[in-house]
């Protein structure tokens, strides 16, 4: 039998009454080497009527961690855990009376870090809160009452009440109650390209559960000169569909992830993108939108060669199949040979091409290829533009004739 202590990894009993527990002192609280961010903050989401108190601090090399204590007034409880007759991923738990407790506690309620399943409630993300960089950049707001409420039939529903935590742009940790047992869940989503689809200044004034948010993942090849993303939606998951296993009937917040393809990791697309692979995106991007005000309508004519034929481009480019469309992958070469001499000319004009590998949104095993020729533009100096790739040409590429072990785009780009 080993003893593990019930929600935390550190206990601290108050030696003599107090009111409050913002007269504590962080070191008797934290290990040693952690560091209190800040002070206490009032938080109740756990459905009853007192409240608790979330800290914040720095462990390791300085990521940031929360936990929340809670004034108790009973006898101490632990959770007892069989080792011989359980496993890692689902250990045996059973609450356990300990005698002999001082009436008055504060029972810390470790959030992150932790490396324990039953801390969890959804994805365990990075572990951390946020990170050293966004020491001064946490936010931690609660949504909803956690007063006490009357008990209902179906446990699985919503928490009554949710913490959000905000880490700079790129963490957002979760937080609600379950029970005396499992005491708070915890789930994250981290994106280090931050977060899109939720105005946090609006947000902010009138707080609510956020059912829907969409995640950006830098790339980090040469196409991190465009600032290209991969996108991931993250939908809530209904509570009806989360109850499972050992702690089936229990609150969960969790959510589900549908990847979006690459795009610009910043809105709104660039008018004049500098690099072949950003023009290409912007004008796969501008073709696929539903409708297009007259400043998108200029962006995607300055984005094709002058002359060229819009219209057979788009044809070739097969543009009608794109509104339900995904960019899975894009490709290019990362310079262009040419000489000085050629290029200061003006009479020289190379051309590239990009490779876009697009994947049907509602089924991805359904996939085509276009390669899209563009032509470089010199400087603009009348209109005040830099040198920029525009689009001359489409055409389809054949499929693979096998699953591609790599970059298919790739292999297209570097065949004879």
């Amino acid at each position: 039998m080993g003893v593990l202590l019930f929600g935390a990894g550190c206990q601290f009993t108050s030696r003599e009454a107090r009111p409050q527990p913002l007269e504590l002192d962080f070191v008797q609280v934290l290990p040693a080497g952690w560091q209190a961010v800040g002070t206490w903050q009032e938080v109740n989401i756990d459905a009853d009527d007192s409240v608790e108190y979330l800290l914040l601090f720095t462990f390791d090399q300085g990521q940031i961690g929360a936990a929340i204590f809670d004034p108790q007034i009973a006898g101490d409880m632990v959770g007892m855990v069989d080792l011989s007759g359980a496993t890692a991923e689902a250990p045996a738990v059973s609450l356990q009376s300990v005698p002999l407790q001082p009436l008055g506690s504060f029972r810390p309620y470790r959030l992150l870090p932790s490396n324990w399943s039953y801390v969890y409630g959804g994805s365990v993300g990075q572990g951390v809160v946020a990170l050293p960089k966004d020491r001064e950049r946490v936010l931690a707001v609660q949504i909803g009452s956690g007063g006490r409420q009357e008990e209902t039939a179906n446990r699985a529903a919503q928490p009554m009440a949710e913490l959000l935590i905000r880490g700079g742009d790129t963490h957002l940790t979760f937080v609600w109650w379950r029970d005396a047992l499992y005491g708070y869940g915890v789930t994250q989503l981290a994106a280090e390209g931050g977060f899109r689809g939720v105005d946090w200044e609006a947000w902010s004034r009138d707080p609510t559960p956020i059912t829907e948010i969409a995640g950006l993942y830098p790339l980090t090849d040469y196409r991190a000169r465009s600032l290209l993303c991969r996108e991931t939606l993250y939908r809530r998951i209904p509570a009806e569909e989360t109850a499972s296993g050992e702690a089936a009937g229990l609150p969960v917040i969790a959510f589900r992830g549908q990847d979006r393809g690459i795009k610009f990791c910043r809105e709104p697309v660039p008018s004049h993108p500098y690099y072949p692979e950003g023009a290409a995106l912007a004008y796969l991007s501008l073709m696929a939108a539903a409708s297009r005000t007259a400043e998108q309508e200029a962006a995607l004519a300055d984005l094709l060669t002058p002359d060229a034929d819009a219209g057979q481009i788009a044809a070739d480019a097969g543009s009608a199949l794109l509104p339900n469309e995904r960019v899975e992958d894009i490709a290019t070469h990362p310079t262009v040979p040419a000489l000085p001499a050629n290029l200061q000319s003006g009479v020289f004009a190379p051309t590239t091409a990009v490779c876009v590998e697009l994947a049907q949104q509602a089924e991805p095993q359904f996939r085509r290829w276009v390669l899209l020729t563009l032509r470089y533009q010199p400087p603009d100096l009348e209109r005040g533009l830099p040198e920029r790739w525009t689009v001359s040409g489409a055409a389809q590429a054949p499929p693979p004739p096998a699953s591609p072990q790599t970059s298919y785009c790739e292999s297209i780009l570097t065949q004879p």
